[in-house]
């Protein structure tokens, strides 16, 4: 009984350590950016048929991988953003300064400076807001049909190795739930220790120069309602679940002998 007591709290200590994010690793930028368990990364393949569908040339689109919400919907009804690394170098903070101008007048309407490390910023469409302390911009625009109405959350990061974008496309009726993660993503940003946060769902992140830039064939279209699959951690929660059960089970018929 006291090694069945021992392994109760043993488990109940480490199930809430295991709700770990996966982890996407851009070699080519040196970088690495944290996701919740909730969603995944998309394979390269249907990235590209999605893309294809949307009408837009994946050999055209600069990207370095996407990320989704888990779901049963098809991709384009939940959100979901596209990683992408320019490798500009390092920005002087003049360089950073002419950007936001720039910026700024790609949307009509002067930037503004805020913290993007809260999640409860308000942001106003085509209004552009710098956090200094990121060294990141970011601006709110919507796109789709009254049907499919999506908001746009574009930031863009400066580092030394150049810019990383983070395109953001969210239902709307999804947006206000869906920003703290966008936003805690986009902090997760660290050139630091990337061999470390290698694991068995980033390991399969290499360097987007070396990627196969064939088109799919027809047959390997998705099929709807595969978006994600089961999340690793419901996964190792029920191993764990099923092993304390088995134990129970083992005690409890062995104090009946």
């Amino acid at each position: 009984m006291r090694l069945l007591n021992l392994l109760i709290l043993a488990t109940c200590i480490l199930l809430p350590g295991i709700v770990l994010a996966g982890v996407f690793i851009d070699w080519r930028g040196d970088f690495y950016v944290e996701y919740p368990d909730e969603w995944y990364q998309v394979e390269d393949d249907v990235v590209r048929v999605y893309l294809t569908s949307q009408g837009v040339q994946p050999d055209e689109f600069d990207y370095d991988g996407m990320l989704a919400q888990r779901s049963q919907k098809m991709i384009n009804e939940v959100p979901y953003m596209f990683i992408s690394f320019y490798p500009f170098g390092e920005f002087s903070k003049r360089q950073i300064d002419s950007a936001l101008v720039e910026i700024s007048r790609e949307h009509g309407k002067e930037y503004i400076t805020g913290s993007l490390r809260t999640d409860d910023i308000q942001f106003r469409y085509d209004r552009p807001v710098y956090d200094a302390k990121l060294k990141t911009v970011a601006v709110l625009d919507k796109v789709g049909t009254d049907e499919l109405e999506k908001s746009v959350l574009e930031m863009r990061r400066f580092y030394e190795q150049g810019i990383v974008v983070f395109y953001c496309f969210v239902p709307r009726d999804m947006y206000l739930e869906t920003l703290p993660v966008l936003l805690g993503i986009m902090r997760s940003f660290s050139t630091e220790n990337i061999d470390e946060m290698v694991r068995p769902d980033s390991a399969k992140i290499v360097d987007v120069s070396e990627r196969e830039r064939q088109k799919p064939a027809e047959t390997e279209r998705p099929e709807p309602g595969r978006t994600g699959g089961i999340p690793s951690t419901a996964i190792i929660i029920i191993i764990l679940a099923v092993a304390v059960l088995l134990v129970v089970w083992f005690v409890i018929v062995k104090a009946k002998k």
